[in-house]
């Protein structure tokens, strides 16, 4: 079963469309901490709310009583979002999307540590578990990639860049305007910075591991 997790980051509420139309493919809705801020603006109910609640409304939090509630310490090791996704791996997730967690407010910290997520995800799942996550807004999506080819799906013209994660990481492409074969870049390297998909889907090798970050002018499904 697919999970949303609401993370509590920026939300383009311009766009609610994007967000309704991720809900109605499908899946359980968790909602981390202060993003039931933006769930109560989309108008978006949630299935699940997981957070220590030091950013949410106390009077708000009540409006919400008939929705179950796992609520954590302030004191703890880990952040609202890693608990979330320990919750939903916890109760049968087989795929889960980040929304709300590419954060465009400067808060760098945060914005690391939910793309770290993608990498946490493979323990906190658990061993054995045939499991995916990635990460979403309306116009932008990102995937850990490692030793693998990957088929990517958008619109033709959409952005492409893969970042290295590994000390050395081996490339090849196709379906993107600037292909590569069997390409060797290193972590901090940016060549593989904006490329573009030439129609709408593309494989991208990789040996190693890295970030896949798609962006879009228009709102992707």
């Amino acid at each position: 079963m697919q999970w949303l997790i609401f993370l509590a980051g920026t939300y383009q509420f311009e766009r609610r469309s994007w967000y309704h139309l991720q809900c109605r493919e499908g899946g359980r809705i968790l909602s981390v901490d202060g993003a039931l801020q933006a769930l109560q603006r989309l108008e978006i109910r949630p299935d699940l709310i997981v957070g220590d609640m030091d950013s949410v409304d106390p009077g708000m939090l009540a409006d919400y009583g008939h929705v179950e509630q796992v609520i954590l310490r302030q004191d703890k090791n880990v952040t609202d979002g890693e608990a979330a996704v320990r919750e939903a791996f916890t109760r049968g997730a087989s795929s889960v999307v980040l929304i709300g967690g590419i954060d465009n407010r400067f808060e760098t910290d945060q914005l690391l540590g939910n793309l770290f997520l993608l990498s946490a995800a493979r323990h906190l799942a658990g061993p054995g578990c045939d499991c995916s996550i990635h990460m979403a807004d309306p116009t932008q999506a990102i995937w850990l990639v490692e030793n693998q080819t990957f088929m990517l799906e958008g619109n033709s013209g959409d952005l492409v860049s893969v970042i290295p994660l590994s000390d050395s990481l081996t490339l090849s492409y196709q379906g993107l305007s600037y292909p590569l074969q069997k390409f060797v870049t290193h972590f901090g390297d940016t060549r593989c910075l904006r490329n573009q998909l030439i129609n709408t889907t593309a494989a991208i090798e990789v040996s190693g591991r890295a970030l896949v970050v798609r962006q879009s002018k228009v709102e992707l499904v």
